[in-house]
């Protein structure tokens, strides 16, 4: 009896909630360095912007926790990392409420146990059209599994980007030498920060 109601405790733990071991806690912003986007998973922006004028998609760099345990010790490996492999992400209309589209797409990302890290996402692919729209809501689910081959999903993280035409890709400027300094419009154009380009 004892011997089944370990067993029974023993699955219980391995099923525990991946909403609340594994979640998004928010969009990272990047920095440029010599022509480098970086990515930090402690910085945090407040919503998106999207500009699909030029036929580009819409990435995010998600900062994710892993709340599991560390279990590694002298005697066996690590089992509670978590390797992210998938988005699954429904694009609202914030206006109507309707649903342009819901789909799957690749995520890469890994996360030690008790740590946040960032996940890389190609949130809005470009043949999703979401140019009817002035915002959208993206809600934003990641699959993976732990070192210990467990499946995990996360519960839905609800991200708002307002859709513009343009506003992303302003006119070019001028400079004494003819360049410009490092502009966060290059992590991914068209996504959140706008392209600060040299004029020719």
């Amino acid at each position: 009896m004892r011997l089944r109601t370990l067993a029974l405790l023993i699955a219980l733990i391995g099923c525990a909630d991946d909403n609340v071991s594994v979640f998004i806690t928010g969009v990272t912003i990047p920095s440029v360095n010599d022509g480098a986007c970086e990515y930090d998973p402690g910085t945090s922006l407040a919503t998106g912007v999207y500009d699909p004028s030029r036929g580009n998609s819409y990435f995010i760099y998600a900062s994710v926790q892993n709340a599991l345990i560390p279990r590694a010790n002298e005697l066996r490996p690590e089992t509670n990392g978590v390797f992210i492999t998938d988005a699954v992400i429904n694009v609202i209309d914030s206006n109507s409420g309707a649903s342009f589209a819901e789909y799957s797409v690749p995520a890469t990302g890994y996360i030690a146990p008790g740590s946040t890290s960032v996940v890389a996402m190609e949130a809005i692919p470009p043949t999703i059209d979401v140019s009817g729209s002035s915002q959208v809501i993206l809600e934003v689910s990641l699959l993976g599994m732990t070192q210990g081959e467990i499946e995990i999903e996360t519960g839905a993280f609800n991200w708002p980007v307002s859709v513009c035409n343009g506003c992303l890709f302003p006119d070019c400027v001028v400079s004494e030498d003819g360049s410009v300094d490092d502009s966060l419009g290059l992590c991914n154009p068209g996504s959140n920060f706008a392209l600060v380009e040299a004029c020719p």
